[in-house]
């Protein structure tokens, strides 16, 4: 390991070597789908982790003017696919661990290819995950907001601000199949379960 190396390497320990705020959080859990879960890493079936943000875009219907009759049509339709969620990284960097394992499933860097499957179930099983949103709805229940077929759309990357908070924020894009908002009964204990493995 050269000493540039050595020097970045110490860098990313100390800016993770903290323990996030628990107050006003989501929790967000990961599922692996189909009948290879297990083809993965490290992780398990089930992680989970804290989150300070989502944003999960609404249904959209673009709309433009005729050049000649001046009257409005329908242009297009947006769907609802894309989920922005906004990590609290751990101090042994889980969150980051987790995206890079998971996008190690679409791409092999050693080759620098794409990865391929043999069937179409394989390759949901590898590439897709289903994602759960908890948060608070009173004091004996919780809204869980489900998503159905989400793919990772980038891993974390760096950036160091003088004057920022010490606490970490990861950003990340998915896109999804599919969403649903139910509520579930039991209390909500933020902060218990980041990065759980079960």
């Amino acid at each position: 390991m050269t000493m540039l190396s050595q020097v970045n390497e110490n860098l990313v320990n100390n800016i993770y070597n903290f323990r996030p705020a628990l107050n006003n959080v989501f929790e967000v859990y990961f599922i692996k789908t189909g009948k290879q879960r297990e083809i993965d890493s490290e992780f398990s079936n089930i992680t989970a982790f804290t989150c300070s943000s989502v944003n999960f875009n609404g249904e959209e219907i673009d709309i433009a003017r005729h050049d000649i009759t001046k009257f409005f049509y329908m242009k297009d339709f947006k769907r609802q696919d894309h989920l922005k969620l906004t990590f609290l990284e751990t101090k042994d960097r889980i969150v980051r661990r987790y995206h890079e394992d998971w996008l190690s499933c679409f791409y092999n860097r050693e080759k620098d290819c794409f990865k391929s499957y043999d069937t179409k179930e394989e390759a949901q099983a590898a590439l897709q995950r289903d994602v759960k949103v908890k948060f608070p709805k009173d004091e004996k229940s919780m809204w869980v907001l489900s998503f159905g077929g989400v793919m990772i759309k980038q891993t974390p990357g760096i950036e160091l601000k003088w004057g920022e908070p010490s606490i970490v924020t990861l950003p990340l894009s998915y896109v999804v199949s599919s969403w649903d908002l139910k509520e579930e009964r039991g209390k909500f204990l933020p902060g218990e379960s980041q990065a759980s493995r079960s």
